[in-house]
């Protein structure tokens, strides 16, 4: 630990025995320390020099920019700069255009909505909620830079009898009998049919869904519901109900690898919308059954934030052909939308981490196979967990959570290692190509040196 990240934690100690009112002394400014005076939940950051008060980090920042209120030379001095270049890279590189976010968002609700309350019309429509839930980094305000993609969940009316998640599954598409692995064709206008077979087992974190006396015939097999089944049949309605609609330049994809259906949404004169459909399946699955809360997460998190996570549930989304994948998603949105109150920057961290991913690929010359946000947002809730002094990451800390997120990231590529953070059995970097793994982690060494080289 370096002497500035022990010094800045000797000062958020003094911050907690300061009580409800008074001044504390950070050397997280330009200066040789700033003010920040509690008041109640409030705080307000002081400039020393001129004694003018602001209500964000952000604003005292750009005063002492505008007016050089800063001591050349002083170790605050130095780390100034370093701040700077964290805070313009965010400005400039992460931040979505809030009028182009809510463009986007109404458009695209205008028209999943429209389409939704068609497919109910249909046939074996009702199985679709008309309730569009927000997915991914859309729902947990962790989006970067345009607002042109989208990821959604369509939850599914079923009445579920029995969910297993180990043991026999005793079938599989006749397709991929002789195959490793993976489907044998994405495109959903092939027929496949399921076979009876022996040695076909649940995987780890998968599950299959049995349904109760509503079983939808032609999407399950003995009872099971399919999800190649129910992503096939949702394709046909939605294809169905777009050729139907008034809607001009919105396409849907009939070669669907992975779970998602995806619905693009042309703009003349403006950029195109990609929208991942998902269904997913409430199901009674304790969150709790990966081994979290751990002895540290009590550390980090409040009881009633603990509490509030556990309460939200889990659910099922469809993983390959046959099994449907046991989802913590819903948990993490809960931690993600709530452990940063009271001036966090977990999310702030996530947000430059994914957009430095976007730069690693950019420059890469290949694609990065298998690199997603989701393991960066575990990241960020492992390094959460690791560094839990309070104080920590508040955001006027901001450019030391995200050199030391980075650290925590380069050790996990490096060892090719990362558990779920809500289920620490499972590794989330398995079978990812290390080429892979080690060009992004020189890309973060890299990073990080030259920040740190400020």
């Amino acid at each position: 630990m370096s002497v500035l990240v022990k010094l800045q934690l000797i000062v958020f100690a003094a911050f907690l025995l300061l009580g409800e009112n008074g001044p504390v002394c950070g050397l997280q400014s330009t200066n040789t320390c700033v003010l920040l005076y509690k008041s109640g939940n409030k705080i307000e950051y002081k400039c020393p020099v001129c004694g003018k008060t602001f209500k964000t980090q952000k604003s005292l920042l750009q005063h002492e920019t505008d007016r050089r209120h800063f001591v050349k030379g002083s170790t605050a001095d130095v780390h100034f700069y370093r701040r700077k270049f964290v805070l313009d890279f965010e400005n400039t590189k992460v931040k979505v255009e809030e009028e182009d976010r809510k463009k986007s968002v109404n458009l695209t609700k205008s028209i999943l909505d429209s389409l939704l309350k068609e497919i109910r019309n249909y046939s074996g429509g009702k199985i679709y909620s008309p309730a569009i839930r927000r997915a991914g980094s859309y729902a947990v305000n962790t989006k970067i830079g345009k607002a042109d993609e989208f990821d959604t969940n369509i939850v599914l009316n079923v009445q579920v009898a029995e969910i297993r998640t180990s043991g026999d599954l005793g079938y599989i598409f006749e397709d991929k009998v002789h195959l490793k692995k993976g489907p044998s064709s994405p495109n959903l206008n092939t027929d496949r049919r399921l076979v009876d077979h022996a040695n076909v087992s649940i995987p780890s974190g998968q599950a299959s869904v049995r349904l109760g006396h509503d079983v939808v015939t032609n999407l399950t097999y003995h009872g099971d519901l399919i999800p190649f089944k129910v992503k096939k049949d949702l394709y046909r309605k939605l294809q169905k109900a777009l050729n139907v609609s008034s809607f001009k330049g919105v396409h849907l994809y009939r070669a669907a690898h992975g779970p998602a259906l995806t619905l693009t949404i042309m703009q003349q004169g403006d950029h195109h919308i990609s929208v991942d459909l998902t269904t997913s399946i409430p199901c009674n699955l304790s969150v709790t059954r990966g081994g979290w809360p751990r002895p540290d997460t009590r550390k980090a998190l409040s009881q009633s934030l603990i509490n509030a996570t556990i309460a939200v549930g889990m659910h099922l989304v469809p993983k390959g052909d046959e099994t449907w994948s046991i989802s913590y998603s819903k948990a993490e949105r809960k931690l993600m939308e709530s452990v940063d109150a009271g001036h966090g920057c977990r999310r702030r961290v996530m947000k430059m981490m994914k957009r430095h991913v976007q730069i690693a690929a950019s420059r890469a010359g290949f694609k990065l196979v298998g690199i997603s946000s989701h393991i960066i947002k575990n990241q960020v809730l492992w390094s959460s967990e690791k560094r839990y002094i309070n104080n920590y990451w508040n955001e006027i800390n901001l450019d030391v959570c995200m050199l030391d997120t980075m650290l925590d990231l380069v050790v996990s590529l490096r060892n090719a290692s990362l558990p779920g953070y809500f289920n620490s059995d499972e590794n989330i970097l398995s079978g990812k190509n290390r080429t892979i793994l080690n060009y992004l982690a020189d890309y973060f060494e890299q990073e990080r040196k030259h920040i740190l080289s400020m």
